[in-house]
């Protein structure tokens, strides 16, 4: 008879866990979902009223900048992940 109990015991305690873990999850769930409704609303952007001058200038701006892709070795540099060779490291390189 004791081993009936402690059975029924551990099945309470494995639903009570199971309740805790399925509880968690739909908390995660609703987090994530406001936090994507909230992303979602910030890229619909917003409108506003701007001087005729200022759209003029941003548009001249637009139409004359010169978009280039950078290369790879120009992202990790300005990135900060890697640095210009020195005069000196470039004489070594060049000598191998």
């Amino acid at each position: 008879m004791a081993e009936e109990v402690a059975m029924y015991d551990m099945d309470a305690e494995f639903q009570k866990l199971i309740d805790e873990a399925e509880q968690w999850t739909q908390e995660n769930a609703d987090k994530r979902e406001k936090a994507m409704k909230e992303a979602a609303e910030l890229a619909k952007g917003k409108e506003a009223v701007i001087n005729v001058n200022l759209k003029r200038d941003i548009a001249n701006d637009l139409h004359h900048t010169r978009f280039v892709p950078l290369t790879l070795s120009e992202v990790l540099v300005y990135s900060g992940q890697a640095r210009i060779a020195t005069h000196k490291e470039s004489r070594e390189l060049s000598r191998t």
